[in-house]
């Protein structure tokens, strides 16, 4: 028996791709992929770990309130401003300790210090997304794409087992590696 791939890969998917209640069905069973995480968008001054840190910062929060002069912070190594970052992103970045930070943080407000395991940090939340599953029109395309991904590579499951199924392998028993 010959079996061609493509054309069983082919014939294995046919249109359903194109019927929505089959994709909105196949969105509902696997929401929980589709789960945008919250994420924030902050800028931060850095306070290098020593021994005036915590000091220099609380003055620098002090300065920021009152709109005084411009805050003389360090340098950090992967910048200042951080957009569209999720909590887990944070603590790669900053450490558990600094998560902290973001409970309950007004927007456009300056905030801390917030130690890290790299000094002390002032915060400023720019701007938050909740958490939520984005509404099945937002994501069509992507629900496609893993729905037509999921398909093929049941197909070619299918076909390989198929393929097997039409030979026996013996392997010798005196074969010596």
């Amino acid at each position: 028996k010959t079996y061609y791939p493509n054309e069983f890969i082919a014939a294995s998917m046919s249109n359903e791709f194109s019927n929505t209640d089959k994709l909105r069905e196949f969105y509902e069973d696997n929401k929980e992929k589709y789960f945008k995480k919250p994420n924030y968008s902050f800028t931060h001054l850095f306070f290098a770990k020593g021994i005036d840190s915590e000091v220099r910062s609380i003055q620098a929060l002090n300065d920021l309130l009152a709109d005084r002069v411009p805050v003389d912070s360090d340098p950090y190594l992967l910048g200042k401003n951080f957009t569209d970052k999720t909590l887990e992103e944070i603590e790669r970045n900053f450490g558990n300790n600094f998560i902290v930070a973001f409970d309950g943080m007004e927007l456009n407000k300056w905030s801390g210090p917030f130690a890290s395991s790299f000094g002390h940090h002032l915060v400023v939340l720019k701007d938050f997304e909740d958490g939520h599953y984005p509404s099945f029109n937002e994501i069509k395309d992507q629900v496609l794409s893993d729905y037509l991904t999921l398909n093929k590579e049941n197909a070619v499951n299918q076909y390989i087992n198929n393929v097997k199924s039409e030979y026996r392998v013996i392997i010798n028993p005196n074969l010596k590696f």
